[in-house]
């Protein structure tokens, strides 16, 4: 095995003249690799990354402006503050997707509105009004996987929700915006049929408390009209302060049922804003893959890297390999 020792020792002096005689071939096929490379690259699609940048609702106290779509969606927020979760799992929430599954889009290479179905080229059987379980779950993972992307700030609160789509810009901004639209809808909506249940509730109690109120107000009159002679009678005076704290707690309880009824009338009144949009998607003119000149450059390093390896150290292992088969 000495004369295979010998074969593998470097030179480094042997290295560089190689490197040097043989500098054009390796620069020669290393631009066409580059060149072969870059050109298949013009095949690949671009895509482009659509974004909406909102500022949650900062009067409604940190997370609890998406608390009613959060519920809606099946997400519970007791005690959590854990916004890196809470947002995607909104933002990627069946009840979300499947709102924008069901609008019809406009797409580059379809000439009339198509579904998300086709669009991301998902088969299934169009004469069906809905697609089945498989499919639809397929679609919804490619939504939650490939498409959409949000990301928090962790500085000032700011949540930026995009869409990453192949081919049309057009479509990432229509599709990205509308999600956004549909996020608002739901938490609205949510707080609409929240704020309705409490004010039947609240109004029914109210009225439940004043009639309880206004009995116990007769109640007392009555029993001063009967016993007009009570202060005499220490039984009658238990009794008479019974009735007084009766009417007093029901008072006090339905100054506080009135309280909390006017609060969630002013409230389902004034407009519920559940975040602020601070930049609306427009059509994205920059890609943001494939990165066809940060490639051509990695293929043309990488060329000249196996291309010396291969002047430098060919020979060598072919003669390597020959004393090993002896």
């Amino acid at each position: 095995m000495s004369s295979a020792d010998d074969i593998i020792k470097v030179d480094f002096r042997e290295i560089l003249n190689t490197l040097f005689e043989k500098k054009f071939k390796i620069l020669t096929v290393s631009i066409g690799i580059a060149i072969i490379f870059a050109g298949l690259s013009l095949l690949i699609t671009n895509k482009y990354s659509a974004t909406v940048t909102i500022l949650p609702n900062q009067s409604e106290g940190g997370l609890s402006q998406f608390s009613s779509v959060a519920s809606l969606v099946g997400i519970n927020l007791s005690g959590s503050t854990n916004s890196d979760q809470l947002y995607p799992d909104i933002v990627f929430s069946e009840r979300l997707l499947d709102k924008l599954i069901d609008e019809k889009w406009k797409f580059y290479k379809i000439d009339t509105l198509t579904t998300l179905y086709d669009i991301y080229e998902i088969e299934y059987d169009s004469t069906d009004q809905f697609p089945a379980a498989d499919q639809r779950n397929k679609l919804l993972k490619t939504l939650r996987e490939d498409v959409f992307e949000v990301e928090i700030s962790k500085t000032n609160g700011v949540i930026r929700i995009s869409a990453v789509v192949k081919g049309d810009p057009l479509f990432g901004k229509e599709l990205v915006n509308r999600a956004v639209f549909f996020l608002d809808q739901f938490n609205r909506e949510t707080r609409k049929t929240k704020s309705t249940e409490e004010m039947i509730f609240l109004e029914s109690r109210v009225a439940e408390v004043y009639d309880s109120l206004l009995t116990l107000e007769k109640e007392l009159k009555s029993f001063d009209k009967t016993n007009r002679n009570w202060a005499e009678s220490p039984d009658l005076r238990i009794e008479r302060q019974q009735l007084i704290r009766l009417i007093e707690v029901a008072s006090a309880i339905w100054i506080e049922l009135k309280k909390q009824y006017e609060m969630v009338k002013l409230n389902s009144i004034r407009e519920k804003i559940t975040f602020d949009v601070l930049d609306y998607s427009g059509i994205p003119t920059l890609k943001t893959s494939p990165k066809r000149g940060l490639l051509t450059v990695f293929i043309f390093i990488f060329s000249i890297l196996v291309t010396s390896a291969y002047y430098l150290f060919g020979n060598k292992i072919k003669l390597f390999i020959r004393e090993l088969k002896k």
